[in-house]
C-alpha cells in the first residue's frame, strides 16, 4: 500500500474480474469502524467508481462492502484507492480482467 494517489511500481496489482456487482474489502489489522471513502480511478485520473460504505467488525476483521454494479465493466489496470473519511488515500494497484 501506498499513501497518496499513485501504488508502488512494485506492488502486485488486485485482480477482480470485470462486471463485478459488490466488494467485500478486508480493511488491515487494526482499521476501525465506520465510515470509509472507496475510488478506482484510471492512470489519466478519470474516475471509474467513487464509493462511500460503512465497515464493520467481524470476528476481528474489518470489513467494508461496496455496491459496484456496472462501473467497472471495462478490463484493464486502474488504481484503487481506501480511506476512512477524512484521512489521507491508500492506494493500490489493481487489475480488471
Amino acid at each position: 500500500m501506498a499513501r497518496g494517489n499513485e501504488p508502488p511500481p512494485s506492488e502486485t496489482p488486485l485482480e477482480i474480474p470485470k462486471n463485478v456487482a459488490a466488494l467485500d474489502i478486508y480493511l488491515p489489522l487494526g482499521s476501525g469502524e465506520g465510515s470509509y471513502d472507496v475510488r478506482v480511478i484510471s492512470a489519466n485520473g478519470e474516475s471509474l467508481l467513487s464509493a462511500t460504505g460503512e465497515a464493520k467488525l467481524d470476528h476481528g476483521l474489518t470489513i467494508l462492502n461496496i455496491d459496484v454494479g456496472p462501473r467497472l465493466s471495462r478490463p484493464g489496470n486502474y488504481i484503487f484507492q481506501v480511506r476512512r473519511q477524512q484521512s489521507e488515500w491508500g492506494s493500490f494497484a489493481l487489475h480488471v480482467r
